[in-house]
């Protein structure tokens, strides 16, 4: 319509008839006469026609097929350019150890699930020494990808910044000895100490990659939210000049491997690929059921009360035996053995998960044993969130998540 007809004079030929006029040729495709194939045929013949006499010019045109020349030459030597000399974040700037990095996931919900901040921990612990422990909150990515609707009272980014603010005093409070070793760099501050050179990052990998590439490490999401955040991902690894990348996630280990892609096939002696170390995520989820439609009562979340989460834990399933699908299996090993070094049940003492497993498998373990030495275990950390949560900033961060929560349930209701 807006380049092949573009004017009275133009003329459109598909499946052995001539077009004058678009509203023909529009009618005759709603209405099945024109093929997809046949008008997808006409209009590579039309283009290729418009086409031809520009490349024409740059065939036998010297000054045009000089320039053309020139641009071909400054695209190939883009590639082999390598990057832009990033500056570390100042906080980074005495340390001469190697970094090792992790990402905490994307936010979604105002109910932050405790098996991400489980998982972060089991990613954090994995970090070898003596490296530089960096833990990067991705709040620009996650405003990329509208993780929060928002409105003139309520911006999405003071929404995403208490959900990680909540997630990160509950991180110190749980395993403050841990947090004391790590540097926590928020993207969107890390940005600010040389925003030049960050966003040249961005566009360079933006550059270098086919989309299609990128969308692959998405997951084949095509939300530009979701391709720009992967860029995002790319240049905070580059950023940071992190050794090591720690996942526990499919998702992050599939932008670590568009990373260390990227810095193979364009990267300086300064810049290595970083080695990537995945783990397995740890899953506080309390029933089976789709992942894409879990309910609040489903899962634990560090904002829940003591009692909720003894409710919670006291429904959840548990069948004796079952080690292919136990809530209070995982919780157990995660946090009474991982935070806590062991698990009593009964009369026995559990320091190994591999222990645990098996006599809950060969049945000596029964539910009415495991549940209640879980709970007290798990207690433990949320007496501990508790008492975070009543003091600034988790305190503030989680009311504005609450009121939050409030809004968007009561525009849902309308």
């Amino acid at each position: 319509e807006y380049i092949v007809m573009s004017d009275e004079t133009s003329e459109f030929k598909a499946n052995g008839k001539v077009y004058h006029d678009f509203l023909t040729l529009r009618t005759d495709f709603v209405q099945g006469r024109l093929s997809a194939e046949d008008l997808k045929e006409g209009l590579i013949q039309a283009l290729n026609a418009k086409i031809a006499p520009v490349r024409q010019h740059f065939a036998e045109n010297a000054e045009a097929k000089r320039v053309f020349e020139l641009v071909q030459q400054y695209k190939r030597d883009g590639k082999k350019a390598g990057l832009v000399s990033f500056r570390r974040h100042d906080h980074f700037k005495d340390i001469d150890k190697e970094i090792a990095l992790v990402v905490a996931p994307i936010l979604s919900s105002t109910n932050v699930s405790l098996g991400v901040l489980l998982s972060l921990v089991k990613e954090l612990k994995a970090m070898p020494e003596p490296n530089h422990k960096v833990l990067v909150v991705p709040d620009l990515s996650a405003l990329a990808h509208n993780s929060f609707s928002e409105d003139k009272k309520t911006p999405a980014e003071k929404i995403i910044k208490a959900a990680y603010d909540l997630l990160i005093c509950c991180l110190r409070a749980a395993v403050p000895d841990l947090m004391k070793a790590v540097s926590v760099c928020y993207q969107s501050e890390t940005m600010l100490v040389n925003p030049s050179d960050y966003w040249i990052s961005v566009i360079n990998v933006g550059r270098h990659f086919q989309l299609q590439t990128v969308l692959d490490a998405n997951g084949n999401s095509s939300q530009a939210g979701a391709v720009f955040a992967a860029l995002l991902h790319v240049a905070d690894v580059i950023t940071m000049k992190a050794a090591r990348v720690i996942c526990s996630s499919r998702e992050q280990c599939l932008l670590h491997e568009l990373a260390v892609s990227y810095l193979n096939e364009c990267g300086q002696a300064e810049l290595n690929a970083p080695s990537i170390i995945q783990i397995p995520a740890v899953s506080t989820r309390l029933r089976e059921g789709d992942l894409n439609n879990v309910q609040e009562k489903d899962d634990l979340h560090i904002t829940n009360t003591s009692a909720e989460m003894k409710k919670k834990i006291k429904q959840s399933f548990c069948e004796e035996g079952n080690t292919e699908f136990c809530p209070a299996l995982e919780l157990a090993k995660s946090v009474a053995i991982e935070l806590h070094d062991s698990i009593t049940i009964g009369e026995i003492k559990y320091d190994h998960p591999e222990s645990l497993i098996s006599a809950f498998s060969s049945k000596i373990i029964h539910p009415s044993e495991l549940k209640p030495a879980v709970t007290r275990s798990v207690n433990e950390i949320f007496t501990l969130f508790e008492k975070e949560l009543k003091q600034e900033p988790a305190k503030g961060a989680k009311a504005k998540l609450q009121a939050y929560a409030k809004k968007i349930s009561m525009k849902s209701c309308k």
